[in-house]
């Protein structure tokens, strides 16, 4: 099961090579909509752009806990400028 799992899309985040599993949690895209307030292309769109790093596992796909904390992390390093 675990080895059908992949690392996809940026971020930098690898498996532990050690063969120890980590404990963490993946969340859904609706889950990542919800607590981004962004509708379902966005959140693709970042995950496509390496923005919002992501796991597949069979044709489900889920973001750790920790790509989530990164990206807001990172956006209030970095906020967007209104006009």
């Amino acid at each position: 099961m675990f080895a059908r799992a992949a690392l996809v899309s940026g971020g930098g985040e690898r498996p532990p090579q050690n063969g120890t599993i980590v404990n963490q949690h993946l969340y859904t895209v609706p889950e990542v909509m919800d607590s981004l307030r962004l509708g379902r292309a966005r959140v693709y769109d970042l995950i496509r752009s390496g923005q919002l790093s992501s796991v597949r596992i069979g044709s489900s796909r889920r973001i750790p806990a920790t790509a989530l904390d990164e990206f807001w992390r990172h956006f209030w390093r970095h906020p967007v400028s209104s006009p």
